[in-house]
């Protein structure tokens, strides 16, 4: 059923070339999507142990929707056929001094990688920092507060429950979380950030702290980035960070990424990224080739060759 619903979104998605999104009832209602397929020869081994197999995913199928509630008020749904799971479900608020305001399930943009959309990766899939910057994964449920400040400064700040878009509220505390970025002049094409989280994890109440900073560089049809995070939850911390770079020529857009992840009492996680994306229509039909390396220090060891097709409305 769900590969079904996969291709009639992948259908929908190509039957407009002529449109990078589809506007409706007087332009009150924009509708969106995204569709990821792809292919994979992996390799799994661990104690001596080796598997390798060959398989086709169905990653994404996202679709949403943006109404335009009133001059200074809008909603939006977002919805992924592949894992049917709702993505996003908020009403943003435009407020006086460039300040705007959102309410519901929502992406707690901590980070580059967080802040960057999907159809937007220069990567096949998303750094280890994305999934570990909070409890529950990037997605939550609560309120957050965006401000664009000067030319040179933004700001974030939310407070969330904590637990993830798919699940409900473990304890009662409420998780608070912040970020600035400091946008240097723009021939310097230089952007530093840091973000802080505080909260609790489970119904235990574990203390969970984390502290990042970050900067990206852009020059041309050059970028690079780079994350560091330091967590803390309960007596065990965890220290990771990435470095990415991508460069845009012509119609192929190659990109590196390496990532190294540090446990209390734990082996050494490395983790390395390549990708070669071709732009078959514009950047809304992509192709992309990849290689991933993965291994746990003394641990296990998971090596994969992929393809990805990427379509966008």
């Amino acid at each position: 059923m769900r590969t079904l619903v996969a291709g009639l979104c992948l259908s929908a998605l190509l039957a407009v070339p002529a449109l990078g999104e589809l506007r409706l009832a007087d332009d009150r209602l924009t509708l969106d999507g995204l569709l990821l397929a792809g292919a994979e020869l992996y390799e799994f081994e661990q104690g001596g142990w080796h598997q390798y197999a060959f398989a086709f995913q169905r990653r994404a199928a996202q679709l949403g929707m943006t109404a335009r509630l009133a001059d200074d008020a809008s909603g939006r749904v977002e919805f992924d056929f592949s894992s049917l799971g709702l993505r996003e479900l908020y009403v943003k608020f435009g407020l006086p001094g460039n300040l705007d305001l959102f309410a519901g399930l929502l992406a707690v943009p901590l980070g580059f990688d967080a802040a960057t959309p999907e159809a937007e990766l220069a990567l096949v899939g998303r750094s280890p920092m994305y999934w570990l910057t909070k409890p529950g994964g990037p997605r939550d449920v609560g309120v957050m507060a965006t401000w664009n400040g000067p030319a040179w400064l933004q700001a974030m700040t939310a407070v969330v429950n904590g637990s993830g878009s798919g699940a409900s509220d473990e304890n009662s505390w409420k998780d608070a979380c912040a970020r600035v970025v400091c946008i240097l002049p723009p021939d310097a094409g230089l952007e530093l950030a840091g973000r802080g989280y505080y909260g609790h994890r489970g119904s235990a109440n574990v203390t969970w702290l984390g502290a990042g900073a970050e900067a990206r560089f852009r020059r041309g049809r050059f970028a690079a980035q780079g994350e560091y995070q330091r967590t803390i939850e309960g007596a065990e911390w965890v220290n990771l960070g990435y470095v990415q770079a991508v460069y845009d020529w012509r119609f192929m857009l190659p990109a590196l990424r390496a990532a190294l992840i540090d446990r209390k009492d734990d082996n050494l996680e490395l983790q390395a990224d390549f990708a070669l994306g071709f732009r078959l229509i514009g950047d809304r039909v992509k192709l992309s080739l990849s290689y991933q390396y993965h291994r746990v220090l003394n641990d296990w060891f998971y090596g994969s060759y992929g393809l990805q097709l990427q379509a966008t409305l």
